[in-house]
């Protein structure tokens, strides 16, 4: 029951979090306030260096705290930047992963149309494709795109001096685990089928069409079997690659035993 507690704090820490900062780009977008806003900032910030150079000017207490007042918002500002940052990097490196796993498939059928080649006709079946392969991509290749994410981003993780405190490479690890990926992916798919139902029960699609709709639901499908097989594969002895190693091993014991005869004849 503790655990749980702790869990549902922490998602409500998270929600608030996130809320906040979308809610304050809301505002900001909503009400059109984009230069009031940053000129009200650019000004604030003139007012900040003017106080903080008078301040060291003037060594006074009634100064100090009339200084201390005009930069208690920024203090503010900065102590919230600092929340703030690591959770708008591991956004960005959530985003950039999904549409590295998005770039693969996309890549694919620009290709295609490019040099007029028709593999498949119909949107919904290059719709399914695509929700499959990227579901696919995201799991099978975690390891690679999460390197991949490294190098895109903006933090600079193996570099950044200033940014190396909050051990975003650990915290991306922790966010973008196979598992965790594979948990997103189910939940996004869940949350896809629960609103297709409720609209097909309205009589409604909530795609552009019926048949987009059964591209979604016929894409979960295969994932579910897919995720089973790599569950699957994992528990059992057999390994593909044990395989291909024996079967090569026994080949190269073959061609020594042809060999081995070969100088025995030649000695005869």
């Amino acid at each position: 029951m503790n655990n749980s507690l702790k869990e549902i704090k922490a998602i409500a820490i998270l929600a608030l979090i996130a809320g906040l900062l979308f809610g304050f780009i809301f505002v900001v977008n909503y009400y059109k306030i984009d230069n009031y806003f940053y000129f009200s900032l650019l000004g604030y910030m003139v007012i900040c260096l003017v106080f903080t150079i008078a301040g060291l000017l003037i060594k006074s207490q009634i100064v100090s705290k009339v200084v201390s007042v005009v930069l208690f918002p920024a203090m503010a500002m900065l102590v919230l930047g600092t929340v703030i940052l690591p959770f708008g990097f591991l956004f960005i490196h959530l985003i950039t992963y999904i549409a590295l796993a998005l770039a693969i498939p996309e890549g694919f059928f620009l290709t295609c149309k490019f040099f007029e080649i028709e593999i498949v006709k119909e949107p919904t079946t290059i719709l399914y494709i695509k929700l499959t392969s990227i579901a696919f991509i995201a799991v099978m290749f975690n390891y690679l795109l999460r390197k991949l994410v490294y190098l895109i981003s903006p933090a600079r993780l193996k570099t950044s001096k200033k940014l190396k405190p909050y051990e975003l490479d650990k915290l991306t690890d922790y966010l973008l685990s196979e598992q965790n990926v594979r948990f997103l992916i189910y939940g996004l798919y869940v949350l896809l089928l629960f609103t297709i139902n409720v609209n097909n029960f309205e009589s409604m699609a909530y795609s552009t069409s019926l048949n987009n709709d059964k591209a979604i639901l016929q894409s979960f499908v295969i994932f579910i079997a897919f995720d089973r097989a790599l569950i699957l594969l994992k528990q059992l002895e057999f390994k593909p690659s044990d395989f291909l190693a024996k079967i090569t091993q026994s080949i190269i014991n073959k061609f020594k035993d042809l060999e081995d005869k070969n100088h025995e004849q030649s000695d005869a």
